[in-house]
């Protein structure tokens, strides 16, 4: 056995017993990298004692792809290894792109991976192509958090091989008379990744042969640059970012006083919070937020990503989920009724802890002829004192100093002649009949 199968299969020995794999789900393509990586499994569940299995997903874009699934198929026939086959959905036929084939390509194997108990996987990615992704992603951008290459593990998703050469792959291969499949796709410079590997990558080596030691230097240090940026935003959170009302609220000066890629990936943290939405930050989009921040203006509004808003007011940034504001009136029932956010619920008992401004005191009669809920106009108003007085629910929550932004989410609660009674937390109508009869409560309360 020559060093390098030696190398490679204590690599593996070392993750599997490292980890306590027992059931591993490898993905293989036909291509050397896949075929030497189920060799040094094969070799390690015989000494180790697991499981493994293998998936294949045939992109259909090349016409020697049918060679590689059966290649796989043999391989998998020949060592008795269960195989899970997949291939490009017709949806995806009519746009293939790099982009969607991985999705479909993922999409498949961790359908595989989560219907079959298994508790890894394992793809064949390798030291070459660290550095092939490194100076590509280096071309586009210098955001330390995006050069920090492939991880070697991502949730259940394990990359073995990462440290290993494909010079190594390919010394394994011959030295134990593997057989595999060579893409001829590989060789098409049209391709960004295959113009660093075949013509940047040969380059660089001839003007210095230490090159890829360097670009893994400079990996280790941008995943040190990332570490301090993550704790950066760890600690601008614990500091200078309040949840409430499932809402973010901001400090908008201690956020300028940071560096953009620290801004963008504090709001990335915050968007990500939001149910459906992540945050793509284009150079583009970072720079005019920015610039955004930077205005004197207040009670404005930046558009962040599909559904969620920044609303900059004063000293502070409020960040949101654009939600649907009901108008139209809601009949309250003894069941709950929702408000955005809110509910009202009617009970018979009323806690004394609860704000008085929280809850509303009715009668059964009340209930039975119509209570309901609604957004209010500029023309509502509410009787504020003993003399009958009005104030319209607009200066009200000005004197209350609700943001403007939020003003139309506080909904009003008015009878069936359409006479507001209540803003719930906020005001209710100072007249209010003593005489005695079965009470119950409008109780107001968070989702």
């Amino acid at each position: 056995m020559n060093s390098v199968t030696q190398k490679i299969n204590n690599t593996i020995n070392h993750y599997i017993k490292k980890n306590n794999f027992k059931n591993i789900l490898l993905c293989v393509s036909g291509g050397v990298d896949s075929i030497v990586l189920f060799h040094s499994v094969l070799k390690s569940s015989q000494q180790l004692n697991f499981y493994f299995s293998m998936c294949y997903f045939n992109h259909k874009v090349r016409k020697k792809s049918n060679l590689d699934e059966s290649l796989c198929i043999n391989i998998a026939k020949e060592y008795n290894i269960k195989l899970y086959k997949g291939s490009l959905s017709i949806n995806f036929e009519l746009k293939k792109n790099e982009t969607n084939l991985r999705i479909e390509r993922y999409n498949f194997i961790n359908k595989i991976y989560k219907n079959n108990n298994f508790d890894s996987i394992f793809t064949a990615h390798h030291l070459d192509d660290q550095i092939e992704t490194y100076l590509m992603r280096k071309s586009q951008t210098n955001d330390d958090l995006i050069l920090t290459g492939i991880r070697k593990k991502y949730n259940y998703l394990y990359r073995p091989f990462l440290e290993i050469s494909k010079d190594e792959i390919y010394s394994y291969a011959n030295s134990n008379n593997i057989t595999w499949n060579e893409d001829e796709t590989n060789k098409n410079i049209t391709y960004l990744r295959n113009s660093i590997r075949n013509s940047l990558i040969p380059n660089l080596i001839v003007k210095d042969f230490d090159f890829k030691n360097k670009i893994i230097d400079e990996i280790n240090i941008s995943k040190s640059k990332a570490e301090l940026i993550k704790k950066k935003v760890s600690l601008f959170f614990k500091s200078n970012v309040v949840f409430e009302n499932k809402k973010f609220f901001v400090n908008k000066n201690c956020l300028l006083n940071e560096n953009p890629f620290t801004i963008k990936y504090i709001l990335k943290k915050i968007v990500s919070n939001f149910k459906g939405n992540d945050l793509f930050f284009s150079k583009k989009h970072l720079a005019n937020f920015i610039v955004f921040l930077k205005k004197r203006e207040n009670n404005i509004i930046f558009q962040i990503s599909k559904n969620v808003n920044i609303f900059k007011y004063f000293d502070q940034l409020i960040v949101y989920q654009k939600s649907r504001i009901i108008k139209k009136n809601i009949k309250i029932t003894n069941e709950i009724t929702n408000w955005n956010f809110h509910n009202i619920k009617v009970v018979k008992d009323i806690n004394i802890n609860i704000n008085y401004y929280n809850f509303f005191e009715i009668n059964k009669d009340e209930l039975k002829s119509g209570l309901y809920i609604r957004s209010w106009n500029n023309n509502d108003s509410i009787v504020f004192n003993n003399n009958g007085n009005k104030k319209k629910i607009k200066k009200i929550l000005s004197e209350e100093k609700i943001i403007p932004l939020f003003r139309k989410e506080i909904p009003i609660i008015v009878n069936s002649n359409n006479d507001v009674l209540w803003i719930p937390g906020i005001k209710k109508i100072y007249f209010k009949n003593n005489s005695t009869y079965e009470k119950k409560y409008l109780l107001w309360q968070k989702n």
